[in-house]
């Protein structure tokens, strides 16, 4: 049986760890701060999520305690406003501090024309 070509989680020393764990432990080593707190709910949004979401769905911005999020249709889009919103919510306030996130904002990612 052929191992998958691509693997969420990374092996070290026989343990594994997240894509964005091991990212986090990257960006410590070389002593880059992550100031924007947007950048920071984007650097941990796979974690908080998980994978099958995070193919979906993105975080673009954070306008003051709101979170916008680009989803890939409008399936997605009802699925994470009307089932998911709190969930994903509480993940990023209790990573980041309570009330950092008041409120998500789905909206449709607009198509590439091409």
């Amino acid at each position: 049986m052929r191992k998958p070509r691509y693997q969420k989680r990374a092996v070290s020393r026989g343990r594994t760890a997240t894509v964005g764990s091991v990212v986090n432990q990257v960006l410590q080593k070389i002593e880059v701060r992550i100031d924007d707190p947007c950048h920071a709910v984007i650097a941990v949004w796979e974690e908080v999520v998980g994978a099958r979401i995070a193919e979906h769905a993105r975080p673009t911005a954070l306008e003051g305690r709101t979170l916008k999020v680009e989803v890939d249709s409008s399936a997605w889009r009802y699925e994470l406003s009307s089932f998911r919103a709190g969930q994903i919510k509480s993940g990023i306030n209790n990573r980041f501090g309570r009330g950092m996130i008041e409120k998500i904002v789905f909206r449709l990612a607009r198509k590439k024309s091409g």
